[in-house]
């Protein structure tokens, strides 16, 4: 790791790091897309209907397990640790890092019980279950560091420890065993899988092991305030989950075998159209928040609006590219029968389309710290969108979920563009868009 992220602030501009960590975001992610389509397809061509159903389930799991195994935390950290010293910040992490590993213990195994629920009555689920809950903390864990790291300036670390660089890793291993074992269990692809992600949790231990304190008393004593703090903004992590995986859940549960393993691959693929928006906010924030802390309001508004402003264009783009050739790929990747499933696709990306326009007044009401604001404005959209999913999935099939599931995806970041004043917006202009983003980067971060 670089001693000068150890040190102090990170001496990039606002708009350097921005620019940098988002590059290597999207490369991360551009292979990470291609692994996780890939990995979707050895799962429904490795194995029968059923366990492809619940291992895309899993995968859906891997989302929320850390979620509430860091229960806020990583934000937390994001705004926090860049700019203390380093003895500070080495308590501040290890306390973060500590409360996360409570707590993905306590709630790993509800978790990967729910995400293998649907293998009740039949053999293997205890296995499953045990298995799915070590890889939830070796995720959180990995992934609280990831957030670590971006907060320092440590861009390449951070990069290298997100889900995108884990799925590229776990892809071959995968398929190896996919090619090298006739007919395989879904124990034994989640055993793979479990392997790896120790593994590249250990790395990641390795990797930060200056900004960690190997003293108890170092982090004992502000645990319970550390989680204090982070559960305010778990509710943030909390509902983008629901709205963005939670119907694959649904799908698991109520659909037939084959409805629910094409609900839960298109389900999957249409989330990846949310990726760039993802990485955006992530990119964006920690210098989002050093700009806000030195009086750069506006500033830090048009910083978001053009971000905002590329992302929808983008994420529209790749909507008209699905729609083009969509049903040809879902086809050759999956077999005839997933052809289907393209209007399900079609309708899912929309809700894509929507996060990308309205989801960066998460950041905003983060780094003007207005988190009350955004955690009601989330409990008043998901009261809308949890029944309107399970009514939509009960009454009207995987159809009705699709649609829902859409509306559920804008309702929310548009409750929190709202809450957050009708900022940040993005406009029509994208090449004053390209220009805001350029000259960001004469301004200092810190």
């Amino acid at each position: 790791m670089p001693e000068a992220a150890l040190s102090g602030p990170p001496r990039l501009t606002a708009g350097g790091e921005f620019k940098s960590s988002l590059v290597l975001r999207v490369v991360a992610a551009g292979g990470g897309l291609a692994a996780t389509l890939l990995t979707t397809v050895v799962a429904v061509r490795g194995l029968v209907d059923a366990d492809a159903a619940v291992f895309l389930a899993v995968l859906a799991g891997l989302m929320l397990g850390p979620m509430f195994g860091k229960l806020g935390l990583g934000q937390n950290v994001i705004r926090t640790v860049g700019a203390q010293d380093e003895p500070t910040r080495r308590r501040t992490v290890t306390a973060h890092l500590r409360a996360a590993l409570l707590l993905s213990a306590l709630s790993s195994p509800v978790i990967a019980f729910v995400s293998t629920i649907g293998l009740l009555g039949r053999s293997g689920q205890a296995a499953a279950i045990v298995l799915t809950a070590v890889i939830l903390v070796a995720e959180t864990v990995r992934l609280l560091l990831s957030d670590v790291f971006a907060a320092v300036g440590d861009v390449r670390g951070s990069v290298a420890t997100t889900h995108h660089v884990r799925t590229v890793v776990v892809l071959p291993a995968l398929a190896v065993l996919v090619l090298a074992v006739p007919n395989p269990t879904l124990t034994e692809m989640l055993s793979v899988y479990c392997v790896i992600a120790v593994a590249l949790m250990v790395v990641a231990l390795w990797h930060g092991r200056r900004l960690l304190s190997f003293s108890w008393r170092a982090g004992a004593g502000g645990l319970a305030a550390t989680m204090i703090t982070g559960l305010a903004l778990f509710a943030l992590d909390g509902a983008f989950f629901v709205v963005g995986r939670g119907d694959v859940w649904l799908s698991s549960a109520l659909f037939d075998p084959f409805d629910a393993a094409r609900y839960g691959t298109v389900s999957m693929l249409a989330f990846q159209v949310t990726v760039l928006q993802g990485l955006a906010s992530l990119a964006i924030t920690p210098a989002a928040a050093r700009l806000w802390a030195t009086g750069a309001h506006d500033r830090v508004r048009r910083l978001l609006s053009a971000t905002a402003t590329l992302a929808t264009t983008a994420t529209l783009a790749v909507v008209a590219a699905l729609a083009a050739v969509g049903g040809p790929l879902l086809g050759l990747a999956y077999g005839p029968d997933f052809v289907s499933g393209l209007p399900l696709l079609l309708i899912l990306a929309a809700g894509g389309v929507g996060q990308a326009a309205f989801g960066f007044s998460v950041p905003y009401l983060l780094v003007s710290r207005m988190i009350k604001r955004a955690v009601v404005s989330c409990g008043l959209a998901l009261v809308v969108a949890v029944p309107l999913c399970v009514v939509g999935a009960a009454v009207f099939g995987p159809w009705g979920l699709a649609a829902a599931s859409a509306m559920s995806a804008i309702l929310l970041p548009v409750a929190q563009t709202v809450a957050a004043g009708g900022v940040p917006l993005p406009s029509w202009n994208v090449a004053e868009a390209v220009r805001v983003l350029r000259r960001s980067g004469e301004v200092p971060a810190s």
